[in-house]
């Protein structure tokens, strides 16, 4: 928490908690292993999927979008 969420270097994080800084990178990476293993578990068990960044065609669904939304504000032509 210290390292992620308050974002204390590790000098920090290990003079408050009183331990050696070796230490404190090793559970800071063990916990964010563990974090990553609970959201995969989770997004699997919900049916979820994960997909990699589709290059143009994401960009042509973006363009499409904002296209959509300039035509549809108030004032524009053809709304």
């Amino acid at each position: 928490m210290m390292r992620a969420v308050q974002q204390l270097d590790t000098r920090d994080t290990a003079r408050m908690l009183g331990i050696d800084e070796q230490l404190v990178k090793t559970r800071y990476l063990r916990g964010k292993r563990l974090l990553r293993t609970l959201v995969d578990v989770h997004i699997e068990g919900a049916g979820l999927h994960l997909h990699e960044f589709a290059g143009r065609r994401c960009d042509a669904m973006v363009s499409r979008v904002l296209n959509r939304l300039a035509e549809d504000e108030p004032g524009t032509p053809g709304s």
